[in-house]
């Protein structure tokens, strides 16, 4: 199976990573697990190795290797050590936002130090009183001249205790739009660290408490604009934190499966070996298999994300599988070690604490499952894989061609309009009670920046504000779960300073005929599981450079 996403070269990173954890890593590993205190050499061993750049260009000195690379690598270290696999993911995690929000003069700065193994980058989001509901989060950011004051408290950053530069969330102001993300040197006066807690397992990882205190931080250090930070959680999260995490669960994985193989071929019960028994082959037989599945889901969404393809379903599913199979197969193991596995000699005790440790980071299990039931039931709120991932070339490691081309977004008409000349400082309504989805649509929508966004998160807000702004034209959701869609859709047909106002309506239902039949004639649809930046603007223009129709009527 290997061979299908992999290549020579992805082999031969394979061996180099595989040769180095066995000689540097695992004569360290019983010393980590007795100290259980943050090992800083190793880490840093490995970063001057290069893998921490495996996603950056080699613009930028990196290794250009892609995700699927940085998946393999992030397997074999977890396979000796899943503490130290952790640590190569968590700074390679920390690189997204640098890559995909960096401005020019932020990547020329960081990313070569980062790709040659001088910096180690972190991304810090999750607070104490929010967990994983990143718009709870209060830490602060108040600007001052040309710098930013930043107060408060971030838990549970991967290598927080030997992080050299912290990407780190924070409130700007109110709301989703009110999160933004700033570059952290660890040098700073008003950052500190928390004293590090010994956990379950990972021992030699370090993912503990960032604190600051009227931390100054110049705006240049800002990662985009105002306003991008929940772009840059949600991003970091989803392309590269659910990906990294399958892959240091499948290095788990890994290891337990080699170790209870040779267990049962050492082990000797009833006048034979210990693999021979029915219930033990039968054990064995499932973790195979479930190692294989695993495998399969990690690789081939890494493999997607390479191509530039949507994948967000792929990648939360590589996550969910890849957790619960390791601790499936870690419970296993540990049944076919009887009391054997029990004890610090062997390492399947270790191995099932650590896979423990995968469980919450990125959305726990519950939530990937939730995710993906968006996704069956077609309300998925985007694909982050698509938009950032966009125009983005075949990593330089793959000696094969791309499968296809980014594919644009799936737009429900019949003819797309022409492309507009100029379709500067218009005003765009947009009717959606979903505030994360109003976030998405104008972040996807609205980055060109032609647009001035006005928002109303109910039908009600939504009418006034168009009979009051004359926006150029309305994006209406059809799927509110509070409000009728369609009611709206009437009233602003109805109304005399309303109905010559172009409409766009965001849904999730597939186009039929019924639904076309409930549509003004000329109402564009968009479908909100696949909106892209191009299509939507395109759309957008068009509709605003139109002129006036008749007035619609509502079949």
């Amino acid at each position: 199976m290997d061979s299908y996403f992999t290549t020579e070269c992805h082999n031969r990173v394979r061996e180099q990573v595989r040769a180095f954890a066995e000689a540097e890593i695992r004569p360290h590993v019983s010393e980590m697990e007795e100290s259980r205190e943050v090992q800083h050499r190793l880490p840093r061993f490995m970063a001057i190795q290069g893998w921490m750049g495996a996603t950056i260009s080699e613009e930028y000195g990196g290794m250009d290797i892609g995700h699927l690379g940085k998946t393999i690598i992030i397997e074999e270290v977890s396979r000796v050590s899943g503490a130290m696999g952790a640590a190569v993911q968590a700074s390679q995690l920390g690189v997204a936002k640098i890559l995909h929000f960096g401005s020019e003069k932020q990547k020329r700065k960081w990313l070569p130090a980062i790709a040659v193994g001088d910096c180690l980058p972190t991304i810090a989001v999750t607070e104490p009183e929010s967990g994983g509901h990143v718009l709870g989060m209060a830490a602060t950011a108040e600007r001052d001249g040309n710098d930013y004051i930043l107060n408060g408290r971030k838990v549970f950053v991967g290598n927080s205790h030997i992080g050299d530069l912290h990407g780190v969330v924070v409130r700007t102001g109110e709301g989703s739009k009110g999160l933004s993300a700033f570059l952290v040197e660890s040098d700073r006066k008003g950052f500190s660290l928390g004293a590090h807690r010994a956990a379950m397992g990972l021992h030699g990882f370090s993912f503990g408490e960032l604190i600051f205190d009227n931390c100054r931080v110049p705006a240049a250090n800002r990662l985009g604009r105002e306003g991008d930070g929940l772009a840059v959680a949600y991003s970091s999260s989803m392309l590269y934190g659910r990906a990294n995490l399958a892959a240091v669960a499948l290095g788990i994985h890994r290891a337990l499966l080699e170790e209870t193989a040779a267990f049962t071929l050492q082990q000797r019960r009833f006048g034979g070996l210990l693999c021979e028994l029915p219930t033990i082959g039968q054990k064995l037989g499932e973790m195979q298999s479930r190692f294989m599945t695993a495998r399969l889901a990690a690789y081939h969404a890494a493999h997607l994300l390479d191509q530039g393809l949507p994948c967000d379903a792929e990648l939360v599913n590589a996550k969910l599988i890849n957790v619960e199979y390791a601790l499936d197969s870690a419970r296993a193991a540990m049944e076919i070690h009887a009391g054997c596995g029990l004890f610090p000699d062997r390492p399947i005790e270790r191995l099932l604490r650590d896979a423990y440790h995968i469980f919450a980071p990125a959305g726990t299990s519950d939530i990937q499952r939730l995710r993906l039931a968006e996704s069956a039931l077609g309300v998925s709120k985007g694909q982050w894989s698509q938009r950032l991932a966009a125009g983005r070339s075949s990593p330089a490691v793959l000696d094969r061609p791309l499968v296809g081309k980014q594919p644009r977004a799936r737009i429900l008409s019949k003819k797309r309009p022409p492309v507009p000349t100029q379709a500067d400082n218009k005003r765009v309504l947009l009717i959606d009670d979903d505030e994360t989805f109003r976030y998405l649509t104008r972040e996807i929508i609205g980055s060109a920046r032609r647009y001035d966004f006005i928002e109303a998160s109910d039908g009600d807000d939504g009418f006034r504000l168009a009979r009051e702004q004359a926006p150029d034209v309305i994006l209406l959701d059809l799927n509110m779960p509070k409000v009728d869609g369609f009611t709206v859709l009437q009233e602003l047909s109805r109304d005399e300073r309303t109905r010559f106002i172009p409409v766009i309506v965001l849904t999730s239902i597939t186009a039929n005929e019924e639904l076309q039949a409930r549509l003004p004639a000329g109402t564009r649809v968009i479908s909100k599981n696949t909106i892209s930046r191009d299509d939507a603007s395109i759309y957008l223009n068009a509709a605003m450079q139109e002129a006036p129709r008749p007035p619609r009527q509502i079949g």
